[in-house]
């Protein structure tokens, strides 16, 4: 930077030049009066034409021109400011330590020729001039007041103390901001405020240090839950603004861990693990930047009439994979993340009344307490319970192991224990029965008359009856000796007995495990054989015949027709006669 000089032998002043210039071309012209007069705050340049240096002459001042002088501006006002205001001057002069002006051996002000200077009240009180060559940028202008929970983000644009050109930081508020050259003003910064049950999500664009005093790495992000205003830094970046989740007794927030950290409320967490936020742990919940939101949880009711087994239970804050747990009610819980409910629902408690029972399997061995005194429930080896009698009133159960429970009672299945069926007992009249089946040894027998529970190695069997026997027992139940002609009547009649189905229009379908029954019809006989010990039985009606297990009905085929033709006729029964017959002779 060159100070600009003024001397005869070197290039005038421009103001001076163009001021001889000008009085040159009009050949000594008015050069301006030759008294002048300044009043207060007023000033003139005036160029001494011998040395061409211009100085300036400032009021109050009665001052006589000279002849070699001449007056290059009219009286201008001196630059006043205001308190709390500024100008900014172009081509600023060069001031001395003890703020005079600095000036060349031709007493020319040196001026700083290119750079700019702001001038404030609290260095210029006064009133001042401009001197030659300075100029006013801008109007004056009032400093910038920088308010509370604001900032302006400077940027240097030279070197200046600690910072380089491109360096940029926060002016802080509350504060008055006083510029200069060698800064600028990128943009004005509000505080962000944080409300309840709100958090801010920053990311750090390089390595620094945040508005609480924390180191951050490039990339990281952090979430700033205070409450309040916040005024981020100059390298944090605001991301977002999350709204905390509610929570109430019915719902809960499944999370799951992005990566290893410590959560919000200091329980270290690993990444891929899952838990629950109930209101057990906070009422409301900011999501954290290294968590994800799988969704919300229902919670789990049981009235004090329900049951559920929780499969993969969490006991003690590890899950116990494989393994279930029972919970009844009265209670309220949270199905953990990785908990299931066995079957996808809650179970109602098993009432049985006084002619139910409930048939259980052992899944695993467990040692089975009763409820109850006295209250012992029925085995498939009733003579062994003492002997599998623990301490108590438990029954030691192994793998496999069937029995039966009943009523009335109301009973819950342990954990341990399959129920296979719910049973009840079977009422039989004098003329029913059912077909009974030993599991342990194969042995079917009939049950008739009496009611009936079954024991829990037992089971109903299903007796099969050919076909054609099943035709017959329709058609003939209802005392018929004879096939029934189709043609003759749109119904069939009713089988084992029972009463015409006038809704459907057909028979009732046997039950399988019933025992078989056929009414004898008066002055009739029929055949029944039994495969197991090779004999068969002759009845005479009337009467009821009772199939046991093993025996099955002989089918008679009879010859009819006109002329007769053989198995024209088929039935159960035969009439005994007296019967007319035709015949046509050939």
């Amino acid at each position: 930077m060159g100070w600009k000089r003024s001397h005869p032998h070197s290039k005038p002043h421009p103001l001076a030049s163009s001021s001889v210039a000008m009085l040159s071309m009009a050949n000594n012209a008015d050069a301006g009066p030759r008294v002048i007069r300044l009043p207060p705050y007023k000033y003139v340049h005036v160029l001494d034409t011998n040395s061409n240096v211009s100085r300036v002459l400032a009021g109050p001042l009665t001052y006589t021109r000279q002849e070699h002088e001449h007056v290059l501006t009219a009286p201008q006002d001196m630059i006043v400011l205001p308190a709390q205001h500024y100008v900014e001057v172009a081509n600023p002069v060069v001031r001395t330590e003890d703020g005079e002006i600095a000036r060349d051996a031709y007493s020319q002000a040196k001026l700083q020729h290119g750079e700019k200077e702001f001038r404030i009240f609290d260095k210029y009180p006064e009133p001042f001039p401009l001197y030659p060559g300075e100029e006013q940028v801008s109007p004056i202008r009032e400093l910038r007041v920088v308010p509370v929970d604001s900032a302006l983000r400077i940027r240097a644009t030279r070197k200046v103390g600690k910072y380089v050109a491109g360096d940029e930081w926060l002016f802080v508020g509350p504060a008055t901001y006083y510029p200069r050259v060698e800064e600028e003003v990128v943009v004005f910064v509000q505080a962000i405020v944080i409300k309840k049950n709100q958090a801010v999500k920053f990311r750090a664009e390089k390595k620094c240090t945040d508005a609480l005093g924390i180191a951050r790495d490039a990339g990281e992000e952090w979430l700033v839950r205070t409450p309040g205003a916040y005024l981020p830094q100059i390298d944090e970046v605001h991301v977002e603004t999350l709204q905390a989740h509610i929570l109430t007794l019915q719902t809960a927030l499944h999370l799951r861990a992005l990566r290893t950290f410590t959560d919000v409320y200091g329980t270290p967490r690993r990444a891929g693990e899952e838990w629950l936020v109930t209101t057990d742990t906070a009422e409301t919940h900011v999501q954290d930047v290294h968590e994800e939101i799988i969704g919300n949880v229902t919670v789990t009711t049981l009235t004090n009439r329900q049951y559920c087994v929780v499969v993969d239970p969490v006991v003690n804050g590890v899950q116990r994979r494989g393994t279930r747990e029972m919970r009844k009610g009265e209670a309220s819980f949270f199905l953990q993340p990785g908990e299931q409910l066995e079957n996808g629902r809650v179970e109602d408690i098993c009432v049985l009344a006084d002619d139910e029972a409930v048939l259980l399997q052992a899944i695993e061995p467990f040692v089975d307490l009763l409820e109850e005194e006295g209250d012992e429930p029925e085995d498939e080896d009733d003579s062994h319970v003492q002997k599998k009698k623990a301490t108590g009133h438990g029954v030691k159960r192994e793998a496999g192991e069937r029995w039966m429970v009943h009523g009335p009672r109301e009973y819950i299945p342990p954990i341990q224990v399959k129920v296979l069926e719910t049973r009840r007992a079977i009422p039989l009249d004098t003329n029913e029965g059912v077909y009974v089946r030993e599991r342990k040894t194969g042995h079917v027998r009939a049950v008739k008359g009496e009611t009936y529970m079954l024991q829990p190695t037992e089971e109903l069997w299903t007796k099969y009856v050919p076909p054609a026997v099943e035709g017959l027992l329709s058609s003939q139940s209802g005392g018929s000796a004879y096939v029934t002609d189709p043609t003759l009547s749109n119904k069939l009649t009713a089988s084992l007995g029972r009463p015409w189905d006038s809704k459907n229009g057909a028979p009732r379908r046997r039950d399988p495990t019933r025992v078989v029954t056929f009414e004898v019809p008066h002055n009739a006989g029929i055949q029944v054989y039994d495969y197991k010990t090779t004999s068969s039985r002759i009845l005479f009606g009337p009467t009821l015949v009772m199939l046991e297990p093993d025996e099955q009905f002989t089918v008679l085929r009879l010859s009819g027709g006109v002329p007769k033709e053989p198995n024209v006729i088929r039935t159960l029964c035969l009439q005994l006669g007296p019967d007319f017959m035709r015949d046509q002779i050939v």
